[in-house]
């Protein structure tokens, strides 16, 4: 995809690349979410995932 942008004279400022969760690779495989409370992320700090957890 990076090679697609050069290709077509689009430049890129930034990019970034991280390593698929667990949660990433089992949507990937069965095509839905795992079951129970969803997994905290980097952009979803432990207090959005403790909130969650008192209004389950």
């Amino acid at each position: 995809m990076v090679r697609d942008l050069d290709e077509a004279a689009i430049a890129i400022d930034d990019i970034g690349l991280r390593r698929p969760t667990l949660d990433d690779v089992f949507l990937s495989l069965t095509g839905h979410a795992a079951a129970g409370q969803p997994a905290e992320t980097k952009t979803d700090g432990p207090s959005a995932a403790a909130e969650r957890r008192r209004t389950a």
